[in-house]
């Protein structure tokens, strides 16, 4: 073989073997990639992270391959790789995924179970921010939908333990405070706030959202009449219900203590004496009957000193008749008086 033969054979040879070298360094994984990290004898096989992808709103990423050159100990372009670092075991790649933050709520709404905003419900309320939830409302306090905090219940309203504020019951109310108060007696409430004096003619029990008017036979003369009427007083009468006075029975009839109507008699009483329950009886002091009907009280400067008068006993100058109409009193010196006098006055002496 001439010397041009040797030289091409020499040369094929070269190529061959660094052919050679070539292929058992791209199958080592020296040319190409890195080479897989050895598997630590008892630990296991590097796994690919499994599961959900994650949710919208969480940040992903992705490992650049890496060069040859990379591979071979290069300095790593500072773009090649933008992943978090591995949080596999020691010496095996293993990317991690951090969880979606839960989201920002404007004021009244919460975050719901399905992780979005949604709006509190009434007797709910929420401050707002990331994460916010939803909370009820305290014990005496409400709020509407979509509040930012509560409101104590308004006056005439309690806490209910259900939830929101509630009336107080008829015949209570509520000013302050938590509790509802129970009207006194003569009193009563319809919307919680107050209590209010019965009228004439009516009365009511402790606690009541209402008056009752007096039954027949009895009378309510003034306002805020507490428990029951007062019966009409013998020989007068009250026919119909709400009475705030009642009726003097006629000359010649006669009535018991709380009657409805008067009862004609047929006794016939003298003069000073009236008919009480069916028997005539003598008219008190200060008081007369001329023919056995009512007794009168005497009019003033007239007095009737002893029980059963007919007819009242007119005082005498120098004196005045007492307020009781049942003596006649001596005027004060430097005074005097004329005959059927209630009062004396001054002589200026």
């Amino acid at each position: 073989m001439n010397s041009g033969g040797v030289i091409a054979v020499g040369v094929v040879g070269i190529i061959l073997f660094i052919a050679i070298i070539l292929g058992s360094l791209y199958a080592t994984g020296v040319l190409g990639g890195e080479s897989p990290a050895p598997t630590p004898s008892g630990s296991p096989s590097p796994r690919t992270p499994s599961g959900p992808s994650p949710s919208p709103g969480t940040p992903s990423w992705s490992a650049s391959p890496r060069s040859p050159l990379q591979s071979l100990g290069s300095t790593p372009d500072a773009a090649a790789d933008t992943g978090p670092p591995s949080t596999g075991p020691s010496g095996y790649p293993g990317p991690s995924y951090s969880p979606a933050a839960p989201p920002w709520c404007s004021a009244g709404y919460g975050v719901n179970a399905s992780g979005t905003c949604t709006v509190c419900s009434a007797n709910y309320y929420s401050a707002g921010g990331q994460g916010a939830v939803c909370n009820s409302c305290d014990l005496g306090t409400s709020s509407t939908a979509g509040s930012a905090s509560c409101t104590p219940c308004p006056t005439g309203q309690i806490g209910n333990p259900n939830g929101g504020c509630m009336a107080c019951n008829a015949g209570y109310y509520k000013t302050s405070g938590s509790q509802c108060t129970q009207c006194d007696a003569g009193k009563y409430t319809t919307d919680g706030t107050s209590c209010t004096d019965c009228p004439a003619g009516k009365y009511s029990i402790a606690g009541s959202g209402s008056c009752t008017s007096c039954p027949a036979g009895t009378y309510a003369s003034s306002t805020g009449t507490a428990n029951q009427c007062t019966p009409c007083p013998a020989n007068t009468y009250a026919s119909g219900t709400g009475s705030t006075s009642c009726t003097a029975c006629p000359a010649g009839s006669r009535s018991a203590s709380g009657s409805t109507s008067c009862t004609t008699s047929t006794v016939t009483c003298s003069a000073g004496q009236t008919l009480l329950n069916g028997q005539c009886t003598p008219c008190p002091v200060g008081t007369y009957s001329a023919s056995g009907g009512a007794c009168i009280t005497c009019s003033g400067g007239y007095i009737a000193s002893a029980s059963g008068t007919s007819a009242c006993t007119m005082c005498r100058s120098g004196t005045y008749s007492n307020s009781t109409r049942t003596a006649c009193v001596q005027c004060p010196a430097g005074t005097m008086s004329y005959d059927g006098a209630s009062s004396c006055f001054s002589t200026g002496i």
